[in-house]
């Protein structure tokens, strides 16, 4: 559901609540490192608020949604990810709230402004509401994520306000749990408190049922012999959109493979975002697998590679290792995005 959904009363009180947190400045005392939560009154989940700014460069509030999004935050926060690289956007699982130019806002944002009769003018004035899902385009709210919103930025502010007088606020009694506002019911409504919480464990990556695939890897481990080549296999979205019938743009995954010697690639995929997209890299990968006349002897992959393929390069007595940076892999794909892949 795309923003013509959302009620114009609550398009006007989620400008109203954008005004107030603009008016409060919380990131002139706050870093976006300092995380607290707020749980959704309506599904339970709890999202982690961020407030950035400090620096004067973006302002805004993020909350980032369950242990999924909690992660990706981490990941760029700990310099896992590259906040400027292209898998930094692919991190965030989050509804913001931002202030942007005139110029960076859609014309829909504009209309809906100007329809309320509202004005703003200046640098980094214009509230700007999205949501950031790994692997689509930054799109419009729905009237649920409207609904949390209304409920999230008074807490928010509740939460910002206080840590000003109190810079220990934040900090927890037990390693690992975080500040979250908790709803109980009451007899005029909501009552909000406080309450520290560990963050859910992030569920564990599924593995690829191999099964389907035995007398595929059989043949292959019996027909080509092994190499001592060592390939980079990488998986990751590419930076080019799709949009289908109007619905939300999406980034097609992409599987990479190269030869690290020559830094030649090997093969692609690209994914739809509506697809099974492992069972379809593992079928890619064994079909160019079928079509060579060697196999590597080694194979390189990052972590969200690893528990993909493990499996498969075991099936195929092939060694592999799970490494923090593929360095001729980064070439390619840096090439690739200067010339539009």
């Amino acid at each position: 559901m795309e923003d013509k959904n959302v009620s114009p009363q609550q398009w006007r009180e989620l400008y109203n609540a954008a005004i107030e947190l603009k008016k409060l400045k919380p990131w002139e005392w706050m870093w976006d490192g300092e995380i607290f939560g707020v749980q959704d009154p309506e599904t339970g989940e709890v999202g982690y608020c961020c407030v950035m700014g400090r620096v004067g460069e973006h302002y805004a509030m993020a909350v980032y949604l369950g242990s999924e999004g909690l992660e990706g935050h981490q990941k760029i926060s700990f310099g896992e990810v590259d906040p400027q690289s292209n898998d930094a956007l692919h991190c965030q699982k989050c509804l913001m709230v931002s202030f942007e130019d005139r110029d960076y806002l859609d014309p829909k944002d504009r209309k809906i402004i100007k329809r309320l009769g509202l004005k703003f003018h200046g640098d980094n004035a214009w509230p700007m509401f999205r949501n950031w899902t790994p692997g689509y385009f930054p799109w419009f709210i729905t009237p649920e994520e409207a609904g949390y919103i209304l409920q999230l930025i008074p807490q928010a502010l509740d939460v910002t306000e206080r840590f000003k007088q109190d810079l220990t606020l934040l900090i927890a009694p037990t390693p690992g749990q975080c500040l979250v506002r908790v709803p109980r019911s009451g007899p005029d409504g909501l009552i909000w408190e406080d309450e520290w919480k560990e963050p859910e464990p992030h569920p564990e990556p599924e593995v690829v049922d191999l099964s389907l695939y035995g007398s595929t890897l059989e043949n292959i481990r019996e027909t080509i012999h092994l190499s001592a080549d060592i390939w980079e296999i990488d998986c990751f979205y590419s930076s080019n959109t799709v949009r289908e019938n109007q619905e939300r743009p999406y980034f097609p995954r992409m599987m990479l493979c190269v030869d690290q010697e020559t830094g030649l690639i090997l093969f692609f995929h690209l994914a739809s975002a509506h697809s099974q997209w492992k069972d379809e890299f593992i079928e890619a990968f064994l079909e160019n697998l079928e079509n060579l006349d060697s196999l590597p002897g080694k194979i390189l992959v990052k972590e969200n590679g690893f528990a993909l393929f493990e499996a498969v390069a075991d099936g195929l007595e092939i060694e592999i290792e799970e490494v923090s940076d593929l360095p001729v892999m980064n070439e390619v794909r840096a090439h690739m995005e200067q010339f539009g892949e």
